[in-house]
């Protein structure tokens, strides 16, 4: 009940509640496929977009690197790190284990707040990443359909 009230508290007060890390990327939320595994991706978080100007850029984070870890915590897939960043505050630095380019690197990331303005800027990045994906789908599903048609 404390937790509640303390969470309305900040509602009021902040307009949001404080305290809450990011790491200023959007995840892929299902798991890396058996196929890619077959051929040595490993298990993890695949990062679809990375904010700008948020903590991950500034960490080096790259769109398709896949995070195997957080600090001791393993992480399969993309709710695995969401839920695994619930356990730090902004200003924690963590270490991120990831695969990149068919090797294992480890980047330092100190997480940043989730605030309104950092928030925003995370929703655009990500909205911004999904106008590109429907663009790409359409124009894929273009060049299927300009095939030449016979009528055999």
């Amino acid at each position: 009940m404390d937790d509640v009230a303390d969470m309305v508290s900040q509602l009021v007060s902040n307009g949001y509640i404080s305290g809450q890390p990011i790491l200023g990327v959007s995840v892929n939320r299902n798991e890396i496929s058996q196929e890619a595994q077959a051929y040595g991706v490993p298990a993890g978080a695949e990062i679809l977009v990375v904010t700008p100007g948020l903590c991950g850029e500034e960490a080096g984070l790259q769109a398709g690197d896949i995070v195997t870890k957080i600090d001791d915590t393993t992480v399969s897939n993309g709710n695995d790190l969401i839920n695994a960043l619930k356990n730090y505050a902004p200003g924690d630095t963590v270490t991120l284990p990831i695969y990149r380019d068919g090797q294992t690197q480890t980047v330092q990331v100190t997480l940043d707040e989730s605030n309104p303005e950092n928030d925003a800027k995370q929703e655009q990045a990500s909205q911004q990443y999904k106008e590109q994906q429907q663009q790409q789908l359409q124009q894929e599903q273009q060049q299927a359909g300009s095939g030449w048609s016979f009528g055999f």
